[in-house]
């Protein structure tokens, strides 16, 4: 009992640790570069209802506040609003605990663009916190696969972070190509993407 509360404890403290680490990046990004943030937008004509459900992180850009944990997925549920609700859940690596995150997503845009600020309320820390950051959406097909995008100017130097999700807990040859096909024509890094490993990661967030 004694182990399984250290384990909790220190489970919390890393996470803590790590989204605070985050917040003062102030873009939350990783992948930092000698240039100008991508001109590019969020979807056009995005559809909340047919984007909704569960979806699987399978690349991604390393991202400081995920360093600890894996098997990474995201539930969204649509609201009468025009927001959407949204449940991330994931496992930390070194006591593969369960961790959820609740949130809301809504439109940061006017004209109907994939363009959103998240807000996430951290429950894993001693003391709960509010954890926000803007992305895009900068492509899906609703089916197979979503592109999770921001990039933040900071000086001359611009910082992106990125995530793939897919309907399943891997990507299709055809989807993966498609994908690369676009960012490298959108003038994004597919280099720096990383894949998520899954193999283990059981009905996590089901």
């Amino acid at each position: 009992m004694a182990q399984a509360k250290l384990n909790n404890i220190s489970s919390f403290i890393s996470f803590t640790v790590l989204v605070v680490f985050g917040v003062i990046q102030l873009s939350d990004a990783q992948y930092i570069t000698l240039g100008l943030c991508p001109r590019i937008g969020g979807m056009r004509d995005f559809n909340i209802s047919r984007y909704e459900g569960l979806w699987y992180e399978v690349e991604k850009y390393w991202f400081a506040v995920e360093a600890t944990a894996s098997c990474t997925n995201v539930r969204y549920v649509a609201n009468p609003d025009g927001t959407f609700g949204v449940e991330i859940n994931m496992l930390e690596e070194i006591t593969r605990t369960k961790m959820s995150m609740p949130g809301v997503t809504w439109y940061r845009s006017r004209d109907g663009s994939a363009d959103f600020m998240l807000d996430l309320l951290v429950t894993q820390s001693p003391i709960p916190f509010h954890f926000k950051y803007p992305y895009l959406v900068l492509d899906t097909d609703y089916d197979n696969y979503t592109i999770k995008y921001l990039c933040k100017q900071l000086g001359p130097f611009s910082a992106q972070t990125m995530w793939v999700l897919s309907r399943e807990k891997s990507l299709s040859p055809e989807s993966r190509e498609h994908i690369y096909n676009f960012l490298r024509r959108v003038g994004i890094n597919v280099q720096k993407l990383r894949r998520s490993n899954t193999s283990t990661c059981g009905d996590i967030g089901k």
